[in-house]
């Protein structure tokens, strides 16, 4: 299976990577390019040292020129002196700027191709793979359109004519297309027509210097797969394809497989092809991709991978999906599958007739830095047209990661763990986020006891820490040692008992199972929840974290024009939506503008808590708090409630403590009913069967009352506590009289009488 010996996969790998950073450099010459590779060191290559580095010269008629790179320069290098300054032409670049970073393959120089001269290989390869030069079906002019046909000189009669002379190449569709020896595809400029698959079952490289020159074209149902082998490589390439009903580039039990500086396209409707589909096992490396046209992007099944400047753009089913592998096996760290993604774009374009989603992963542990995902969306409008769904995964996203313009969520979790921080923006989806605790379809990947947080055990959770010096192993590629501990995330373990829940030791919090530890989602440190439609945060039977987070602007419907003093308290454009979670912690959070009510929460249980947040200017109620029988226990502190419509804070049924906080200019609002009635109020906080506990808070300046109690539960207040300069009474009590019996939750359970019935889901 892996036919080349260990002392020449890793400098080869090592090698190609950094050969794939040279496709992308300024290097211009009139006549050819020559670069010396050093993969062993930031010094100056020695050219005459075989066994130091690796010369990939890129040849044309004359080989005077070259300019010299090595592992400390290789994006500074210029014009060399030897060839008078000379340019060269361009490509344009397949991409856009995402964040700072390009995502995509930028421009470079056309009409130039690899010489791979075995004799300078390094003597540590252990012998050297056979290099064949290829020539096209049609040449490309310096714009990339097909010129014609060119007639390429016949070799002499005692010379094999079998592509290893670069001055008399061969055609792509003469080779023999099973490999079954180590391999180099040397592409010269223009379009090598494919009609018939390439097979591999050793270690295959397909090159040139230029993805804008070099263009396979598949035909026929032709692919690209490579099996059980140690290292596939492609660099600087375009696969375009027609009526191609499998994987594009389809990689089983590959050890290390790398797609560099390329572009995959899809030429015509393919409504499930991937562009790249790698299982069973081992690595895979992308950097510098584009793929679009095709019906998924990149598919992994028990597979690692690491992509970097991506750009996945209409495609019709998913950009990134994640799945168990064919044997059911899992990696070392227990999930199924790792997959890292940086400055990177995933946009799915115009909507289409299927449901559609950014990133979909199963069993999975996913990190996003600087990932822009958006347009997933489905006509009619679908909820499962999504940005990211998550199975049974942890999701960790940071850096200045969006995910906007969904017609569905803009994160689903299911079962899963999901952590936003680093200004992620959740933007203009429908809803903003929404997790549960239970598994939609299929059987489930992860145990109840496989989610234990104390013991040996494959998957982080909430009670198990890393330790100070974890030992990873060895690095899958150069300067990245994956998931978890590598510097995806600069001084952030990311993991529970790390930096998860800084704040809060939920292994006290009583009655919590392993799978609802588990479930939880964490947004903090500058996430932003904005203008989505529905609701902005929905957790149904999963745990809430939230610091420094703003969730702001929800409306029933995207653009949806909703008059602000008669507001419908039943209809969904709320900013947070939680029930059944077993701890609620909010803490310096911005919750205002919400078309709905700023937060509710249905059946509170023990450990619920605000502290240093503004729940400002929502159209149905600062906040909904309703338990139908045992008693929630709530916490507020240091937080604000102001300006919001009918009343500042509601609560039903609960232990509430109330220390240091303010609710205040409430404005005198209409609500309409479930039961269709209307009532009028604008009240700072209403509170209905509620022990209450109050310490240095002020119910102030509300266009009605400052404070209406019912019920019989002892309340109390310090003297610090007070209602002044309330429209009508600081203090009021009433008793309910049927005004609004039964009001139901979204789930079907009936909550007691209440004075407002509930703005539910």
């Amino acid at each position: 299976m892996n036919s080349w010996p260990l002392a020449l996969r890793q400098p080869l790998l090592r090698c190609l990577i950094l050969m794939s950073t040279i496709l992308l450099a300024n290097c211009s010459s009139e006549d050819g390019v020559r670069a010396d590779l050093n993969f062993d060191s930031g010094s100056d290559t020695n050219p005459s040292s075989a066994d130091t580095g690796i010369q990939i010269p890129w040849y044309d008629a004359d080989e005077s020129a070259f300019c010299t790179y090595d592992t400390g320069g290789l994006a500074n290098c210029g014009p060399s002196e030897s060839d008078g300054g000379g340019t060269e032409e361009l490509s344009q670049p397949s991409g856009q700027s995402v964040g700072g970073a390009f995502a995509g393959v930028q421009g470079c120089r056309l009409g130039q191709y690899h010489f791979l001269p075995g004799d300078e290989w390094p003597s540590s390869f252990g012998g050297s793979p056979k290099v064949v030069y290829v020539k096209p079906s049609r040449e490309t002019g310096s714009n990339s359109s097909v010129l014609g046909d060119r007639e390429w000189p016949l070799p002499p009669d005692n010379l094999l004519h079998d592509g290893t002379d670069p001055d008399y190449p061969i055609y792509l569709s003469a080779l023999n297309s099973t490999f079954t020896t180590p391999t180099i595809l040397s592409l010269m400029p223009g379009e090598h027509v494919m009609r018939s698959s390439i097979r591999a079952t050793a270690p295959l490289l397909i090159v040139s210097p230029c993805f804008s020159s070099a263009i396979i074209r598949l035909q026929n149902n032709a692919n690209i797969s490579v099996t059980q082998t140690s290292l596939f490589v492609m660099a600087g390439v375009t696969v375009t394809a027609q009526h191609v009903d499998k994987s594009l580039i389809e990689l089983k039990e590959v050890e290390h497989s790398i797609i560099v500086a390329s572009r995959i396209m899809g030429l015509t409707t393919m409504f499930e092809t991937p562009a790249i589909t790698a299982e069973g096992s081992g690595n895979l490396g992308i950097s510098r991709v584009a793929i679009s046209g095709t019906g998924s992007g990149i598919v992994l099944r028990g597979v690692n991978a690491s992509i970097h400047n991506l750009h996945v753009e209409n495609v019709n089913l998913a950009g990134l999906v994640v799945k168990p592998d064919p044997d059911n096996r899992r990696s070392a760290a227990g999930y199924y599958s790792t997959l890292l993604v940086s400055d990177s774009l995933i946009d799915g374009g115009s909507a289409r007739a299927v449901p559609r989603t950014g990133i979909h992963v199963d069993g999975a542990l996913l990190g996003l830095r600087n990932v822009h995902i958006r347009n997933h969306v489905s006509s009619p409008a679908s909820e499962q047209s999504t940005g990211i769904y998550a199975v049974e995964s942890y999701v960790r996203a940071h850096g200045g990661t969006r995910i906007e313009g969904s017609s569905g969520a803009g994160v689903r979790g299911e079962r899963s763990r999901i952590w936003l921080s680093g200004n992620t923006l959740v933007q203009g989806n429908q809803p903003g986020i929404f997790v549960t605790d239970v598994r939609t379809h299929g059987e489930l990947l992860f145990t109840e006891g496989e989610l234990a947080p104390f013991g040996n055990n494959p998957l982080y959770v909430v009670g198990q820490s890393l330790p100070t010096q974890p030992d990873f192993g060895t690095h899958k590629f150069p300067g990245d040692h994956f998931f978890p501990g590598d510097h995806f995330f600069p001084g952030d373990h990311f993991f529970p008992g790390d930096h998860f829940l800084p704040s809060l030791d939920v292994t006290t919090i009583s009655g919590m199972t392993n799978v609802s530890q588990w479930a939880t989602l964490a947004l903090t440190d500058g996430t932003e929840i904005l203008n989505n439609a529905k609701v902005g945060v929905d957790a149904r039977s999963v745990n809430l974290y939230l610091t420094d987070v703003t969730v702001a602007g929800t409306t029933a419907q995207i653009s949806a024009a909703i008059n602000a003093s008669t507001t419908d308290v039943i209809k969904p454009a709320h900013g947070i939506y939680f029930q059944k979670a077993d701890f609620v912690h909010l803490d310096n959070t911005l919750v205002l503008e919400n078309k709905g009510a700023g937060i509710v929460g249905h059946h509170l249980k023990s450990y619920n808590t605000i502290a240093d947040s503004i729940v400002m200017s929502n159209a149905a109620g600062g906040a909904w708090f309703q338990n139908a029988s045992a008693s929630g226990q709530l916490s507020v502190s240091s937080s604000t409630f102001v300006r919001n419509n009918g009343v500042g804070m509601f609560a039903s049924n609960q232990i509430l403590d109330v220390d240091d906080s303010d609710f205040l200019l409430t404005k005198r609002s209409e609500l309409k009913l479930r039961n269709g009635e209307s009532v009028t109020s604008g009240d700072g906080m209403q509170l209905n069967h509620v022990e209450l506990n109050m310490t240095r808070t002020a119910c102030w300046k509300n266009e009605r009352f400052g404070l209406l109690l019912s019920g019989e539960e002892v309340q109390s207040w310090d003297a610090h506590s007070t209602w002044d300069g309330n429209a009508e009474a600081g203090l009021a009590t009433t008793t309910l009289s049927g005004t609004a019996p039964n009001a139901r939750l979204y789930s079907g359970e009936l909550l007691p009488e209440t004075m407002w019935g509930e703005p539910g889901l």
